[in-house]
């Protein structure tokens, strides 16, 4: 942890950017703020005077102005000034494509190690900085990429492809970058993308990008040294989401202060996982009315997932609190291994996750519950979680108690995909050294299924928890070894605390567990 609040300091000590020499307003350049008048020529002519003469301040002033794609440079802020709305042009003609940095890469595409990339549909952006240094942009203004459907679809008839929809922003390979006191608004496609940055600071930024299909919030790829605090995130895809496309891992990432909804996501890693993630911190966050997952930890084409801490969050009305997942999709953004074979499975280890206040809302059961898993030869491990308390709705009668969950090793990530779990609470899987302290599960309606059903579980500790059960067991165990359950508590009426194998109860041990008169503390599988 002294290394992680060293980073911590040292990002927050070197986030200002120079102080500014120079202040120009775009409407001394020619700009009108009409809400009609097209000014990308006269906004980019502030850009490039500020730039060229040291560095400095765009001033934009109350008013809306429309404009096509803005490419910001070294030692500029782009400042919106109290009442300033930047509106996103609703032509993709004012979008050129001509952007470096899109990420993930199609899979079929070859991209040697150093060079720009350049495929996807979200290579439009409405702002675009290229490898600048000290930039960033400021408020209290919005900016607005008016990216609804109607201008900007989806799908469009009579095509095979997806239509072309302009990111709200993108920074490519940059150094400092700077976003804050702004409104972030109503992208058609990704929001805010990073790309091979270096010493990125986010804050109080208040970002609501719903307003088409894959409307993430911020995504950052491949970065170093990031810190993202005191915002308000709204999304309708990935809220805040790292990702991995290329040769360089994310690392050093801080997510602090935050109140975040999203439809797909809170918190993800992935799913592009290329060349991995490590020493992530998340903290201090209301994570809010998410649908599919709260945080999700994946980790499918290569990498390694490592050093991961979160603690101290708040999830109210949420699907599925906590996935964590390595598989073997194995898509090559950048190339397959560099002797040409296939991309290698990779490695998930070293999460530890704390202190969490969750509210399970949902009424389909494929979406409720926890699951950890690697896949067959490839264990996830050293997973810690402490003092976790989860709410469930209760999903009825046990239906899918024994259920086989299938392994999809190389289908895309997502909980919900797998199935109804056999298990209300935690399922886990290909997985060791899994350690739970002061863990408090409960459901509010019927629930026959038990708290946790282990699969090739090799290492696993629960203590001192609280632990609502009615079903036949409070945990089943298939195929795993050193097991032990201390100082449980144990709610309802359970037929019995552990029911295992024969060969798996030899490994089993517990004491100082608190049982309902009629629950057994072991039973063996018929």
């Amino acid at each position: 942890m002294n290394y992680f609040a060293g980073i911590i300091l040292f990002i927050a000590a070197s986030g200002q950017l120079n102080a500014s020499t120079l202040d120009v307003s775009i409407a001394d350049c020619g700009a009108v703020g009409d809400g009609k008048a097209i000014n990308t020529a006269q906004i980019q002519k502030a850009i490039d005077q500020v730039h060229e003469q040291g560095g400095g301040r765009v001033l934009i002033p109350r008013g809306q102005f429309v404009t096509g794609t803005l490419y910001l440079k070294s030692h500029v802020r782009l400042s919106l000034q109290g009442g300033a709305e930047l509106l996103g042009s609703r032509s993709l003609a004012d979008y050129p494509a001509s952007n470096p940095g899109s990420g993930e890469v199609v899979a079929s595409q070859k991209v040697p190690t150093g060079q720009v990339l350049t495929a996807s549909e979200y290579i439009q952006a409405l702002l675009v900085a290229d490898q600048a240094v000290e930039v960033g942009i400021e408020g209290p203004g919005t900016i607005d990429g008016r990216g609804q459907p109607d201008a900007f679809p989806v799908q469009i008839a009579g095509q095979k492809e997806l239509g072309r929809r302009p990111m709200l922003m993108r920074f490519y390979r940059c150094q400092n970058v700077r976003l804050e006191k702004v409104s972030l608004n109503n992208p058609a496609s990704w929001g805010v993308h990073l790309v091979d940055c270096d010493n990125v600071h986010i804050r109080s930024v208040n970002i609501s990008h719903r307003a088409n299909h894959n409307n993430d919030g911020i995504d950052i790829d491949g970065c170093r040294d990031v810190f993202i605090s005191d915002s308000n995130i709204s999304s309708g895809d990935d809220a805040v989401c790292l990702k991995s496309s290329f040769g360089k891992p994310c690392e050093n990432i801080f997510v602090k202060d935050c109140v975040i909804s999203s439809d797909t996501a809170a918190f993800k890693c992935g799913t592009s996982s290329r060349a991995g993630f490590r020493n992530i911190i998340v903290s201090d966050c209301v994570m809010r009315d998410v649908k599919m997952g709260a945080i999700k930890l994946e980790c499918v084409d290569g990498g390694t997932l490592e050093n991961i801490l979160i603690h101290n969050i708040i999830m109210d009305r949420v699907e599925g609190p906590l996935f964590i997942r390595l598989g073997n999709r194995g898509a090559a953004y950048q190339t397959p291994e560099p002797d040409g074979s296939p991309v290698k499975v990779g490695a998930l280890r070293n999460i530890t996750i704390s202190n969490i206040r969750a509210t399970v809302a949902t009424a389909d059961k494929v979406r409720s519950g926890i699951m950890i898993t690697g896949i067959p030869g490839h264990k996830v491990s050293g997973i810690r979680l402490d003092n976790i308390v989860i709410r469930f709705p209760g999903m009825g009668p046990a239906d899918t108690v024994g259920r086989i969950v299938p392994e999809d090793e190389k289908r895309y990530p997502e909980q919900f995909f797998f199935g109804s779990l056999p298990s209300y609470g935690m399922f886990i899987r290909h997985a060791e050294n899994v350690e739970l302290n002061d863990i408090q599960f409960s459901y509010s309606g019927e629930e026959k299924r038990p708290a946790f059903v282990l699969e090739d579980v090799n290492g696993f500790t629960l203590r001192d928890s609280n632990l609502q059960a009615d079903g036949r067991a409070v945990l089943e165990a298939t195929d795993s070894s050193e097991m032990c359950l201390s100082n449980c508590k144990v709610t309802g009426s359970p037929n019995c605390l552990i029911q295992a194998g024969a060969n798996e109860l030899e490994q089993v041990s517990q004491s100082g567990n608190r049982l309902p008169k009629n629950t057994k503390a072991i039973s063996c599988k018929k």
